[in-house]
């Protein structure tokens, strides 16, 4: 019920007890491009977010028998999602003999591991400064701070294997929050090196 108080403190009118049910669970759903007819954003180049309600994506219709903007729904996402980001989510994963250094990871399949787009500076402060992400499949977010040329290149070959091994693969690119937006940062490719920037 998190989307549905959010949008009804909008001032949407979310009477049915259809539309209560079906907004039982905000899920987030990241994909390569917006979905025409579907509350989608795009969020850079490859990279766009739907929004969800349950398992059944929020049209556009909806949206107006509601009284709601996408940009309203937009901020009621993020809103109740930004609790989402904690020490435990994404969660540090230690690479095995690699002293230490580590990437972090949002895996659970709950439709909320893409709630890290909506909060770029709240993932920053959980990782440091400028880390980079990426979205290999619906629910996956992998994030790392760049710049130890080791750990990239581990980092991208786990990120290939997630996207070609993904029953729904998102997206090749890696992004960073850059200037308000994120923007491509570097993109898997073949042969070695795995990633161009």
């Amino acid at each position: 019920m998190i989307l549905l108080a959010w949008l009804m403190a909008l001032g949407a009118s979310v009477a049915s007890a259809e539309d209560a049910a079906a907004c039982a669970a905000l899920r987030l759903r990241p994909t390569p491009a917006p979905r025409e007819g579907y509350a989608c954003q795009a969020l850079a180049d490859g990279l766009a977010l739907c929004l969800m309600c349950g398992s059944a994506p929020i049209t556009d219709d909806q949206l107006r028998s509601w009284g709601v903007t996408a940009s309203d729904a937009r901020t009621a996402a993020a809103a109740a999602t930004a609790a989402v980001l904690t020490d435990q989510r994404p969660l540090r994963v230690e690479i095995p003999d690699m002293d230490g250094r580590a990437y972090f990871v949002s895996q659970h399949g709950d439709g909320l591991d893409a709630a890290a787009l909506l909060h770029p500076e709240r993932l920053a402060a959980l990782l440091g400064q400028d880390p980079v992400i990426a979205v290999p499949a619906h629910d996956t977010l992998i994030a790392w701070v760049p710049g130890d040329s080791e750990l990239d290149k581990v980092v991208a070959v786990g990120v290939k294997r997630a996207h070609e091994a993904a029953v729904h693969p998102v997206s090749e690119k890696l992004y960073q929050f850059k200037d308000g937006e994120w923007i491509v940062w570097g993109q898997l490719k073949t042969p070695d090196p795995l990633f161009q920037r």
